[in-house]
């Protein structure tokens, strides 16, 4: 995703199945090669051996909109 100086990064869907047991998602800053980006995540536990479906997504705008 986008470097944390140059843009600012927001969920813009969520859904699946979160019941409370360990499912999430999240933008969290992180260094790649370097350079602090945002990195989108997304967790799901197992249930019957199989993940639970969650989707996560997210987009990033510039900045500077020059």
């Amino acid at each position: 995703m986008a470097p944390t100086g140059e843009a600012m990064c927001y969920l813009t869907y969520v859904a699946g199945k979160f019941d409370g047991s360990g499912e999430w998602g999240r933008i969290y800053p992180t260094l790649v090669s370097g350079i602090e980006r945002w990195v989108l995540k997304a967790k799901a536990e197992t249930y019957n051996g199989a993940p639970k479906p969650v989707r996560v997504k997210a987009r990033c705008m510039k900045r500077d909109q020059r």
